[in-house]
């Protein structure tokens, strides 16, 4: 399984963006979130997260009082 940091170069290094994947360190976290997000990548994986969240039957999952 490919760690976060090699995730976010293969993000990187997938969408237009003016920064080096090498070299992030001078983007703030908000910055580099920012351009993850816009990758193809965690584009697919958000949107197959969401499509799990709406299979999941919640009437079986009691809530805690």
């Amino acid at each position: 399984m490919p760690s976060i940091k090699e995730n976010s170069q293969k993000a990187l290094e997938e969408i237009d963006t003016p920064f080096s994947s090498s070299d992030p360190s001078h983007l703030s976290e908000e910055a580099l979130f920012e351009i993850i997000a816009q990758s193809p990548f965690f584009k697919k994986k958000h949107q197959e997260a969401e499509e799990a969240l709406l299979k999941v039957d919640w009437s079986q999952i009691s809530k805690k009082s």
